[in-house]
């Protein structure tokens, strides 16, 4: 449940991206991208789909299942075959469940959404991370702390990246180095917009990062 709710709150807040073709073509081919909320149901499976876009000149859809949060792309020729609902289709959803323990908190400009664990686990091996891939001059990355988890915890590690494709474009052999290791984490990649602005002399954070004036999140 806990790790549901990671994914859900990188959902909510920042939007899934998928990157799992990101080595086998180019990025810039993805045309008309664009934000939709349309419900669907397969079967027993629920899902939400809340990207689209053209490659090649054929329509994708970025789809979460309502109960495992776990995301996946699919053509619009196999989109068809699913059966279109309305909202109500979340009732009783993990998704819906958890969307409602997030907006409890979603009025602060700092620690909105889930701020803590729902409850203790007894296993002490679990971890939870979340790491923020902003804009930066710095080469390189925490790499050792990486290397350092996969000596550890071997696989399945619980990861959330949120990523800009600013550090992708400056740090791409550190990029190539995740994806060679991703084997090793259980990753949510987040969308952590293109630019990130921040600006360190202002502490007014309804001034700063995306609620600066020059920010368009939509654009982003």
């Amino acid at each position: 449940m806990e790790k549901q709710i990671i994914r859900l709150f990188s959902i909510l807040l920042l939007s899934i991206i998928s990157l799992n073709a990101q080595l086998k073509f180019d990025i810039s081919l993805i045309k008309d991208y664009k934000t939709v909320k349309k419900y669907y149901k397969q079967d027993d499976k629920k899902y939400l789909v809340f990207r689209e876009y053209i490659f090649e000149n054929k329509k994708y859809f970025l789809l979460v299942n309502l109960d495992s949060l776990k995301t996946k792309i699919v053509d619009e020729k196999i989109l068809n075959l699913y059966k279109l609902y309305n909202i109500s289709l979340i009732k009783d959803t993990n998704y819906n469940k958890l969307l409602n323990k997030v907006l409890l908190n979603s009025q602060p400009l700092s620690n909105a959404g889930i701020t803590k664990s729902l409850k203790k686990r007894k296993d002490l091996n679990t971890i939870y991370l979340t790491i923020d891939m902003c804009p930066s001059s710095k080469k390189g990355f925490e790499k050792d702390f990486f290397e350092s988890l996969i000596v550890k915890y071997k696989k399945d590690i619980p990861i959330s990246l949120a990523i800009t494709s600013k550090w992708i474009k400056y740090h791409k052999e550190d990029f190539l180095w995740i994806l060679e290791n991703k084997k090793y984490f259980d990753i949510t990649w987040i969308n952590h917009s293109k630019t990130h602005y921040y600006n360190h002399k202002e502490s007014d954070l309804s001034k700063n990062f995306m609620l600066h004036d020059v920010s368009n999140f939509q654009k982003e």
